[in-house]
């Protein structure tokens, strides 16, 4: 499994339009075979920052999602509309209760 941690703020005054297009980008892939989970956040402090949790079966899973159209499409909207995008995968280090890892 690998999980992606993915920060996304907005430029000032594109708050709106971004969240609309980051929750546009939901319901597709949660369909994606390789998404275990897909979670968007908002900041209640800074509503124009955003966090994306994704978690993907593999590596492979989350090379085939960067190919899909509807991402693609997001990806070259963000040049308009968000100041600042940061992504970092992480590994899953299984401690604890399993249940309560995912």
């Amino acid at each position: 499994m690998l999980t992606l941690i993915v920060h996304i703020k907005a430029r000032k005054g594109k708050e709106q339009a971004l969240e609309s297009e980051l929750r546009r980008s939901v319901p597709p892939t949660h369909e994606e075979e390789g998404c275990v989970r897909f979670a968007l956040h908002r900041s209640p402090k800074n509503p124009g920052n955003f966090l994306l949790v994704e978690r993907w079966k593999s590596q492979g899973a989350l090379d085939e999602h960067m190919k899909k159209p509807y991402l693609k499409d997001l990806l070259a909207r963000l040049k308009d509309l968000a100041e600042h995008t940061e992504a970092q995968p992480y590994e899953l280090l299984e401690e604890g209760d399993g249940a309560k890892l995912l």
